[in-house]
């Protein structure tokens, strides 16, 4: 999200007293995007699109689990992990690496469940 459009979103006060949270929020959303946009162009739109809305949503839902079971256990291991050859870098960097996919992933799902609300809610009326 650029600043100019942060700013429009947030009242300019509330902005100037925690713009370094604000600013440090949107950079690592804008680097999400230009993963997400990475991603579509290799892989195509298929995983924005609702073909099966619970078969989808579950797929979704796998792909979180399977990132929340990294972190946890890079989280819960990471002395075993250390002692064991890893550097603390190196487990850092795994860690930021399963915490951010699982950005796009939670995302991916809002999306799903958006569509299909909307979707459902044009249908009914």
């Amino acid at each position: 999200m650029s600043e100019i459009k942060l700013k429009k979103t947030l009242n300019s006060k509330l902005y100037g007293k925690y713009r370094d949270v604000f600013d440090d929020y949107s950079e690592v959303i804008g680097e999400a995007m230009k993963v997400m946009v990475e991603n579509v162009g290799k892989n195509g739109r298929q995983s924005y699109d609702i073909e099966n809305f619970e078969k989808d949503l579950k797929l979704v839902w796998a792909k979180v689990q399977r990132k929340f079971e990294r972190v946890e256990k890079i989280t819960f291991d990471f002395e075993e992990l250390e002692s064991m050859g890893h550097s603390k870098i190196e487990l850092l960097e795994y860690l930021r690496d399963g915490y951010f996919d699982s950005i796009n992933y939670n995302i991916m799902a809002v999306i799903l469940i958006d569509k299909y609300i909307k979707k459902t809610k044009e249908r009914d009326e």
